[in-house]
């Protein structure tokens, strides 16, 4: 729980941050639910003399087994770095682009370093979290794939301007040593557990998978840390890394994304394969997965040329890297939408995850088990599991 000494609360910090004389800091709530593993949230009213700022803290998680492995990483610091220097960057390029306002890419940060960020609550201008546990429908999905495009269009731009400007992202988090040992022993248990889901089924058409899964399971972590590995020859741009129902905010056909966590300098597959893998309800996935890509594609080439870039992709070149990327939907699929999918009460723990247990099989929901039976014979066809 936040106490009124936290750096955040304190009255002079948020004058220098808003600048702006403050007469009032509230917490309107205590802890966030958003499933957050990794960090805390706070939701924060200051009263000023011009008004009420609707303030949201996010906070480093502290003193457990997972935070401790995490503190060693980049994570913290690639996502200060993007809210307060890259995301800025971008936004200006499209507004130059648009010759107007445009809608942010996320929410605006007010403070930055590397325990906490502060950054304006959306929840005031209503944006919203939308239920995870069905998937997004096919306009919200269409919504995410145009946010998405315009904003690798401007991270390749941005990289054009200025190489330099990737290089705080030029490695993907899963590659940082400190936490190789706790994702091998993770991913084990998780395709473990899927494992022994599968084998309760009663059908015969799911035992050849079961055989897939040991097979990519005995060196999962190192077809992981291929799949992210950049070909610097390909069309590369900022992935958000993390790109999920729970990390976007919508308001009628607008979206914001937020927790930058995992950005990383790479194949713009990587966006698109775990977003499809966890977040579109069934509907978009059986009838609709082409058109995503396909908007996707479509205004991410609108935005490079209105951004003057000198590189394109074709939709056939997106539709390969896709499909080379196949390994990171069963990624995708196997360890995030388990989770993602499933309910806060299944007992799931990431301390106890990174250790390889897991609370097995009756932490899955059946929209988890809707998506494996769909989606795994469609990753088997394209020789994701070979």
């Amino acid at each position: 729980m936040a106490t009124m000494d936290a750096p955040w609360m304190k009255k002079s910090n948020l004058e220098e941050w808003l600048k702006t004389p403050v007469l009032e800091v509230m917490l309107k709530d205590a802890q966030l639910n958003g499933d957050n593993y990794l960090s805390s949230m706070y939701r924060m009213r200051v009263k000023t003399k011009q008004g009420e700022k609707a303030l949201i803290v996010k906070c480093r998680l502290q003193n457990t087994d997972a935070a401790d492995a995490f503190e060693e990483t980049s994570i913290f610091k690639k996502e200060a770095e993007m809210y307060w220097n890259t995301l800025p960057k971008l936004e200006k390029l499209l507004t130059l682009a648009n010759q107007g306002e445009i809608e942010p890419l996320a929410p605006q940060c007010i403070y930055s370093c590397k325990d906490f960020l502060v950054m304006e609550d959306l929840s005031v201008d209503g944006y919203k979290m939308l239920e995870r546990y069905q998937g997004l429908n096919l306009e919200q999905c269409l919504t995410v794939m145009r946010t998405l495009a315009r904003f690798h269009a401007a991270s390749v731009v941005l990289h054009e301007q200025d190489p330099q400007s990737m290089e705080e992202y030029d490695l993907s988090f899963f590659v940082e040593t400190s936490l190789l040992q706790g994702w091998t022993t993770y991913f084990q248990g998780m395709i473990n557990m899927l494992i022994e889901e599968m084998e309760s089924w009663p059908a015969a058409q799911w035992k050849p998978y079961i055989e897939k899964l040991r097979h990519v399971q005995k060196d999962f972590m190192e077809r992981l840390l291929q799949c992210v590995h950049r070909d610097n020859s390909d069309f590369n741009v900022l992935i958000h890394g993390d790109l999920w129902t729970n990390n976007i905010l919508f308001r009628g056909d607008a979206a914001r994304f937020i927790d930058f966590q995992l950005v990383h300098y790479s194949s713009p597959a990587l966006d698109l394969r775990l977003f499809l893998a966890t977040s579109p309800n069934m509907d978009v996935r059986i009838n609709h997965s082409d058109r995503l890509i396909q908007e996707y594609h479509s205004i991410l080439c609108s935005t490079l040329t209105a951004l003057g870039s000198k590189k394109f992709i074709t939709l056939e070149e997106l539709y390969q890297m896709y499909r080379d990327k196949g390994f990171y939907g069963i990624f995708g699929i196997a360890s995030e939408a388990a989770v993602m999918t499933a309910h806060p009460n299944c007992g799931f723990n990431l301390d106890e995850a990174i250790k390889g247990r897991t609370p097995g099989p009756q932490m899955y929901s059946d929209f988890f088990r809707d998506i494996v039976k769909l989606e795994f014979p469609i990753l088997d066809k394209i020789g994701a599991f070979h």
